[in-house]
């Protein structure tokens, strides 16, 4: 499954991600990784990389204090799982890397060369935005460049895995004419921790929200008043469901939204129409609808 952007190594190894690390020690991380058990010899190493015998071993007594590579006997070197850990994200990194460079016209041999520099020295949040930046454009490739789409569309063309998203509420002010609503910011804004995610398994997928204690003033009394989400439904076709909780979490399907692909480099965006409550009461908090749109 894929979890886009987590860090699998401590905030003290993950500035780039290893400090120190270099294109040919990388490289000797991520072939070991993809052999058998994780595996190998020095003389074999070095054969499949054209490189020296000495240079993987310079590179094995560098990673070996690290808990990332050990010896096993005269002539085996193996993979710890830690060091296996960040070879995949290494690669991980190198692969979206080389996609994006691709994707903008980077001849083939550059971009594979360059993806290794990227993934060392690049941030997490740099790496993330890469990585977004090629999912958007394999999703909007996957749906045919569709200006509209369901979320069950959406969900297809993503992929089984854990995305963040950005989201925002707009107050709704429609009656019972949904089709017809006037759209301003909604104090549900301030009550959800950011980002939010979407979970996508088997083709179906729910947005996931964090709900947070927030003030505003009473509709009634005009105070400052604390309070927290309780209740939250989502419109399915003509009617109100209730979505999902688990502790302050609610959740609701993908499949309930209507996704816009405004142009070719634009964001995606979704739309569902909500009701929420909050915890204080409807005469200080009256029950509302909002509109959630996320951004991917």
């Amino acid at each position: 499954m894929y979890e886009w952007g987590k860090l699998i190594c401590s905030t003290k190894t993950c500035r780039a991600m290893i400090d120190g690390i270099t294109v040919s020690r990388i490289r000797i991380l991520v072939c070991l990784n993809g052999m058998t058990g994780g595996q190998s010899s020095v003389t074999h190493l070095a054969g499949i990389l054209n490189v020296s015998k000495s240079t993987i071993s310079r590179a094995v007594d560098w990673y070996e204090p690290q808990g990332m590579i050990r010896r096993e006997g005269e002539r085996s070197i193996v993979l710890t799982t830690r060091g296996s850990e960040i070879a995949k994200e290494y690669e991980k990194r190198m692969n979206a890397s080389r996609d994006w460079l691709l994707a903008n016209g980077i001849a083939p041999d550059v971009a594979k060369e360059d993806a290794v520099k990227l993934a060392i020295s690049v941030s997490a949040e740099t790496s993330s935005v890469i990585e977004r930046t090629m999912l958007r454009s394999l999703v909007k490739q996957q749906l045919g460049n569709k200006e509209r789409f369901r979320g069950d569309a959406f969900c297809s063309a993503l992929g089984d895995g854990v995305y963040p998203v950005d989201f925002v509420f707009y107050r709704c002010a429609c009656g019972d004419r949904d089709d017809m609503c006037r759209l301003s910011p909604s104090m549900a804004n301030s009550g959800f921790c950011r980002p939010g995610r979407i979970e996508i398994k088997g083709k179906s997928g729910r947005v996931i929200l964090e709900a947070i204690r927030c003030a505003h003033k009473s509709a009634a009394t005009k105070k400052k008043m604390e309070g927290m989400l309780m209740s939250m439904q989502y419109k399915d076709g003509s009617v109100y469901r209730e979505a999902g909780r688990e502790g302050n979490q609610f959740h609701f399907p993908v499949a309930a939204m209507d996704f816009i692909n405004p142009a070719p480099d634009s964001v995606i965006q979704g739309n569902a129409l909500l009701q929420m409550s909050c915890s204080v009461g409807s005469v200080h908090m009256p029950e509302s609808r909002s509109v959630i749109t996320v951004t991917f």
